[in-house]
C-alpha cells in the first residue's frame, strides 16, 4: 500500500513539472498602429497554456485554446515582438522566448 502511495506521489509531481510546449508564430502583421500576432504550440497541450507577447515596453497576455492555438491584437510600438508560453498551474514553468521582427505598414 505504501509503495502505491509513493508511486502515485511521484507521478503527480512529474505531471506538475511537465514542460510547457514551445510557441510558433504563424501570423505577424501590422496596420494603422496595431499588430496582429497569432500562432500555435509545437504540440497539443494537456491544459490551456498562457501566452505572453512583448512589444516595446508593453506586455500582453492571452490563453491558448484546446488545440494550442492563440491570437491577439496589440498596440504596435516597436519592430521586435517576443512571445513566450507558460503554465497556468505554475507560471514559473516557461518555454523559451521566440522573437520576430514586425514590419511597419
Amino acid at each position: 500500500m505504501k509503495l502505491a502511495i509513493i508511486i502515485g506521489a511521484f507521478l503527480g509531481i512529474g505531471r506538475a513539472w511537465a514542460s510547457v510546449p514551445d510557441v510558433v508564430i504563424t501570423t505577424l502583421s501590422s496596420y494603422n498602429g496595431h499588430a496582429t500576432v497569432a500562432g500555435r504550440l509545437v504540440s497539443k497541450p494537456e491544459a490551456p497554456v498562457g501566452i505572453s507577447v512583448r512589444n516595446g515596453n508593453l506586455m500582453y497576455s492571452t490563453l491558448t485554446d484546446g488545440e494550442g492555438r492563440w491570437g491577439i491584437v496589440i498596440r504596435h510600438q516597436a519592430v521586435n515582438v517576443t512571445v513566450q508560453s507558460w503554465s497556468l498551474l505554475n507560471p514559473a514553468d516557461r518555454a523559451a522566448e521566440v522573437g520576430r521582427d514586425l514590419s511597419i505598414e
